[in-house]
């Protein structure tokens, strides 16, 4: 698959490993207890949903995609107390932290993937899904 935007390179390998069965088991228990709410976009075809993790006044419900207010506040939500090992990863990473959420992708569903290179950048992970799996 290209990974190359007007000649950027959109992809990054992190030097870390971390153990799949306990992020997953993480992604589980969140998801448990917050119910994904749809998210909406021009860059697929539905079939997201999603928590998020960090958003706009800590609110892990939250589906608002207009960061470019300057007054917004953004922080850590609730969610995260369930993901101990997401906030350490998310910590990490030596970035401003705006808008990261927990994306969950109907089974045989497609995510179009059109990265926009506004005043933020996005990193967004997994954008197919898999037509036998059911979560």
């Amino acid at each position: 698959m290209d990974t190359r935007w007007h000649g950027l390179e959109l992809t990054a390998r992190l030097e870390q490993t971390f153990p799949a069965d306990e992020l997953k088991a993480e992604f589980d228990t969140v998801i448990e207890h917050y119910a994904p709410q749809d998210q909406f976009g021009h860059y697929h075809h539905g079939g997201w949903t999603g928590v998020a993790l960090h958003a706009i006044d800590g609110n892990p419900l939250d589906d608002q995609d207009d960061l470019q207010d300057s007054n917004v506040v953004l922080s850590k939500t609730p969610a995260l107390k369930h993901a101990p090992l997401m906030e350490q990863i998310i910590d990490s990473l030596p970035c401003e932290k705006r808008r990261v959420r927990l994306l969950r992708l109907e089974p045989g569903r497609e995510g179009i993937l059109a990265l926009r290179f506004m005043a933020h950048r996005r990193f967004t992970a997994a954008t197919a899904a898999h037509p036998d799996r059911h979560r």
